[in-house]
């Protein structure tokens, strides 16, 4: 089973992990969605996270991810406010019934020049950077931070 971890971090929040080995019971409206990624590896993270969200929220088929205004994915019926992220063999939601919800997930890549911060980070982050017994850490914390909001 390709469902890796899953979670309830707070009250009305779900969280899945899957392991993106396998695709199955994916909708016909996804596979429609998903037609439009080029990469194959990318298209199977995508259908991952939606299959995961399926699979630990219990939805029917009939229960569609749409996207609001600004782009974020909600469901169809409205009960659950939706994030998602990939990397590398893993997919991964998050889902809550009321306000706003985020995730991301980076793979740590030590060979990564943290300079490249500078193009992201604000002053009080960047110094923080340049003074930190972990550069790496705090560039891959701020960076997941970013991509949540």
């Amino acid at each position: 089973m390709p469902l890796a971890f899953t979670e309830n971090p707070a009250p009305g929040e779900r969280l899945g992990v899957w392991r993106v080995e396998e695709l199955h019971d994916v909708t016909p409206q996804e596979l429609t969605a998903a037609a439009k990624i080029g990469h194959p590896a990318k298209k199977a993270q995508w259908l991952g996270a939606r299959r995961c969200a399926r699979q630990v929220l219990d939805l029917s088929d009939d229960d569609r991810i749409i996207y609001d205004a600004v782009g974020r994915p909600v469901l169809s019926s409205g009960l659950w406010r939706l994030s998602f992220t990939h990397t590398r063999q893993f997919a991964a939601f998050i889902a809550a019934r009321s306000g706003e919800i985020g995730l991301d997930a980076e793979l740590m890549n030590p060979q990564r020049d943290v300079a490249t911060g500078s193009y992201f980070m604000n002053d009080a982050e960047w110094a923080h950077l340049q003074q930190s017994a972990a550069p790496h850490d705090w560039f891959y914390l701020v960076w997941c931070v970013k991509e949540c909001l």
